[in-house]
């Protein structure tokens, strides 16, 4: 890469999918996919991950972004759900 100002940009993502007890998905509702933005270049350098990630009872959903230029910033929410469900049992 040269030059001032030029840059690579790169928008994608992860279609939601389910493998046994593993689910990834978008985290907003009802979205198709988790999300992935990214900027690299002399003037700009910065990535962005938006999903969530489910195994069993337990899910997590993320938001993470990350800049080095032009000022470094790091912003990183993480939010888990833990479903507990009381199991019944007898006495014998």
């Amino acid at each position: 890469m040269s030059g001032a100002g030029k840059q690579i940009h790169i928008d994608g993502g992860v279609d939601n999918f389910q493998l046994g007890p593993l689910i990834v998905q978008g985290s907003k509702l009802n979205s198709p996919r988790a999300e992935v933005h990214c900027t690299i270049g002399t003037g700009k350098q910065y990535l962005y991950i938006d999903g969530a990630i489910g195994l069993f009872d337990l899910k997590a959903q993320t938001s993470i972004q990350v800049q080095l230029l032009p000022k470094p910033i790091l912003v990183f929410h993480t939010y888990v759900y833990l479903v507990l469900i009381p199991q019944s049992y007898s006495k014998h």
